[in-house]
């Protein structure tokens, strides 16, 4: 199911594979959710992205839209996914709950999901231009997830909360879908509108980030990267209690590369600071640091090579807030040439960017400051793809 354009005019339309997706038939009934079955409080000119999914015998599709300028999710149903008919609004910012979690101003909700994950009903999407809470929503448009109950009959989502899915640069229209084997897989674009594309000299822009596994737990809302991964491990090194101390940049042996999986496991000890430089070389180094007084990971990339401009007020660094757990910080670290994804303690937090280095800076360096740290443990692979 896709969004088909035509004079301004967005509309919902279908094509079918019967080779496997390798060519695809539109359906002779497109478009089969037209701007007729809008509701009148909505916006025809955006009104895109849907996203199936089953419920019992009948199938729904969640599409994005706009009512008064803010963001709105519209619920549809159909029995054969040609003939559908409009259930309700999941979501109106102009109708914020007791909470106030509708009360955010900002664009079209792109890239809705919704799915069930350890028995808990989640909804997923890009609303555009959100207001900067903080550390969160530094980014012209971001990916949140809420959690809540979704009437079938109305379409109404009631939620109770909702949380930026990733801290990063560069994460936007994150999509699920399930794997066979009952795991719940997510993967979002690794870049993001409104900015400078370096690769734009080169013809493309953005990637897929790693496709990552999904689980709820305690409340939280976990990513972890795909476990196929390891199929791709070479050329391991492994190295523990490896001393940071203070204000003294640490490299170890073997551990550096553009192309790479690192898993590392940090006693903060006395220290204010921990960082790891990556990419680094005489031009570039692309840096992140854990404050322990601010109980926050830092992703800064204004040395990581060619510059990237938007409108955000800050163009430098992603900031998330996460506490360690026993004074042990865990990070899950994959390099692959212009970007980094940052999986934070077992991916209770994870930051997704991409950096432009101006040459084949693989060095990689570790510092503490204000006090010694420790590197408990390390793990270092190259990933091969052949």
């Amino acid at each position: 199911m896709y969004t088909a354009v035509s004079n301004g005019l967005q509309q919902q339309a279908i094509a079918y594979s019967t080779d496997g997706g390798i060519t695809f038939q539109k359906d002779r009934h497109n478009p089969v959710i037209t701007t007729l079955d809008l509701p009148s409080n909505a916006n025809s000119s955006d009104f895109r992205d849907p996203k199936v999914f089953k419920h019992e015998d009948m199938y729904y599709v969640i599409i994005g839209g706009k009512t008064n300028g803010v963001g709105q999710l519209l619920l549809y149903k159909s029995i054969d996914l040609t003939y559908f008919e409009y259930v309700g609004e999941l979501l109106n910012n102009n109708n914020p709950d007791e909470a106030g979690y509708y009360r955010l101003t900002g664009g079209i909700y792109e890239c809705p999901d919704f799915f069930i994950l350890d028995g808990k009903r989640i909804l997923i999407a890009s609303p555009m231009r959100l207001p900067k809470d903080g550390h969160d929503y530094e980014n012209l448009h971001s990916v949140v997830y809420m959690t809540g109950n979704l009437d079938y009959e109305t379409g109404a989502f009631t939620q109770d909360g909702f949380q930026e899915l990733d801290g990063g640069f560069d994460f936007y229209a994150a999509q699920v879908a399930k794997h066979p084997d009952g795991r719940t897989i997510m993967i979002a674009w690794m870049q993001m509108w409104d900015r400078t594309m370096p690769t734009q000299v080169d013809g493309w822009a953005g990637a897929f980030t790693l496709p990552r596994e999904l689980s709820y737990v305690n409340g939280h809302l976990y990513q972890a990267p795909v476990r196929e991964i390891k199929n791709y491990r070479e050329n391991h090194i492994t190295e523990s209690n490896v001393h940071l101390v203070s204000n003294m940049p640490t490299s170890i042996d073997g551990v550096s590369g553009n192309k790479i999986e690192l898993e590392l496991e940090i006693d903060l000890g006395t220290s204010n600071t921990v960082s790891i430089d990556l990419l680094k070389g005489s031009e570039n180094s692309t840096r992140i640091t854990y404050d322990k007084s601010a109980s926050a990971l830092i992703f800064d990339r204004s040395q990581s090579g060619r510059q990237i401009r938007g409108q955000e007020a800050n163009l430098n660094t992603r900031t998330t807030t996460i506490e360690p757990v026993n004074n042990k910080l865990k990070l899950h670290i994959f390099i692959d040439v212009s970007s980094v994804e940052i999986f934070v303690n077992d991916g209770y937090k994870t930051l997704t960017s991409v950096v432009f280095p101006n040459s084949d800076d693989l060095d990689i360096t570790f510092m503490a400051t204000g006090g010694n740290a420790l590197i408990t443990t390390l793990n270092k692979y190259d990933i091969i793809v052949k």
